[in-house]
């Protein structure tokens, strides 16, 4: 199984090119051989997308904002992360 790694090692660019490129993300900015390069290569290598594996990753992403959020809300209640002891 291809993934990701692979295609940007043959490619020589990192992962997060490749996946950008492969996303079609605008704001990318990369020669067009380049992205020709790793279009190219992904063809070759027979790249499929993990859908598994984004769909965990996104779930993290997801649990850990939602954890981070439930911190910071405990912090206003407290008065701010930087006030400690009882309240009064």
């Amino acid at each position: 199984m291809t993934t990701l790694s692979v295609v940007g090692h043959r490619a020589g660019v990192h992962v997060s090119v490749v996946s950008r490129v492969l996303n079609g993300d605008p704001g990318l900015r990369v020669r067009d051989e380049t992205r020709q390069r790793v279009e190219r290569i992904a063809r070759e290598l027979d790249y499929v997308p993990n859908y598994t594996a984004r769909a965990l990753r996104l779930a993290s992403f997801r649990r850990d904002r939602a954890h981070r959020a439930g911190h910071d809300q405990r912090d206003l209640r407290r008065g701010g992360p930087g006030r400690r002891g009882r309240r009064r």
